[in-house]
């Protein structure tokens, strides 16, 4: 229709995912190939005239730009070039943009943010482990409270993607915490757990009950001093996570021997600046378990944050740039 007749195959369905979260090696060779016009050449069957396919480059270099040449090097300027292959070149060119416009929508997002893990699957990546089974052969004196998997959280809901009341983390991250768990063992401490993995999808139910400005129904117990209108200015929600990626850990510490957690100032995911570690307006004994808990997971690789007491992600964390997906189950 256009010159030369084109069959674009698509390529096959398929959802690449590397454990180490780069972007498959396939579609940036296929994104290459068509920027430098590669894939659109071997697609190209036959001739303007219905000739079979030219292989040699220079031969279609010439036909590509209408030159009928008497000897190599020499021009014939004589004749003009066919206004078919003019048309031809100019439509040929804009197809190819449209197919590198159509792969870069693809791949761009995925180099920004070195893809979403495992979005269309269950399977557990390996470099995971389920928390209370990890811990439980070692340092059974860990307390999970999965309070994502009930109502009793910010958003008064069970939030999309906790399926069970189980914690997942890094290996690499629940290594480096067992490791404090011993230290505060000896102690007569431990830690309870509340968050470690959160599957992109539950950040996602964040925005959108966030962006629903009439849900306050968990206002007076989460942020009773912040208009939930200025969540999202003032950081305590965001399109992406941490949590994502594996690595971050929500805890506190618990008096081993009655059970009960050690006070520090404001419960676990309490929106106000009575919640930073830097806060002056809670108790010498609140600072000092604050101080506790923070020192114990310097120690041991976590570095924190802010503005929650309670949040350390693993500083030499393996999956720095790649957010995850997978359900909790």
């Amino acid at each position: 229709m256009w010159g030369r007749k084109v069959s674009w195959v698509r390529p096959p369905e398929r959802r690449w995912s590397t454990p180490n979260g780069s972007v498959d090696a396939f579609r940036l060779r296929l994104c290459s190939a068509l920027v430098q016009g590669q894939a659109l050449d071997r697609a190209i069957s036959t001739d303007v005239e219905g000739d079979p396919c030219i292989d040699d480059f220079e031969e279609k270099f010439r036909l590509r730009n209408g030159l009928n040449c008497r000897a190599e090097g020499q021009t014939d300027f004589s004749r003009k070039p066919m206004t078919v292959k003019t048309t031809s070149v100019s439509m040929r060119s804009l197809w190819r943009f449209v197919q590198i416009g159509f792969l870069l929508a693809i791949v761009l997002p995925q180099l920004r943010c070195s893809a979403i893990e495992q979005g269309g699957s269950n399977q557990v990546p390996v470099q995971f482990v389920d928390v209370a089974d990890y811990f439980s052969d070692t340092i059974p004196t860990a307390v999970l409270d999965v309070r994502y998997f009930s109502e009793d959280n910010f958003v008064g809901t069970r939030i999309d993607g906790y399926r069970a009341g189980k914690i997942f983390m890094t290996r690499a991250a629940a290594d480096a915490l067992k490791s404090a768990q011993t230290e505060l063992h000896d102690v007569g401490l431990g830690l309870k757990i509340f968050d470690a993995y959160r599957p992109q999808r539950a950040v996602d139910h964040f925005v959108r009950w966030g962006q629903d400005l009439e849900d306050v129904k968990m206002q007076r117990r989460y942020y009773p001093n912040v208009e939930k209108k200025n969540l999202f200015n003032e950081g305590y929600i965001a399109e992406r996570s941490g949590h994502s990626r594996g690595s971050t850990v929500d805890l506190t510490l618990i008096n081993l021997e009655s059970g009960q957690e050690l006070d520090m100032g404001t419960p676990w995911d309490y929106f106000d600046p009575l919640s930073w570690p830097s806060s002056e307006n809670v108790s010498s004994e609140q600072r000092v378990n604050r101080y506790i808990l923070r020192d114990v997971m310097l120690k041991y690789g976590f570095r924190p944050v802010a503005e929650e007491w309670w949040h350390f992600t693993l500083e030499n964390e393996p999956f720095a740039d790649t957010y995850f997906d997978f359900p909790i189950y």
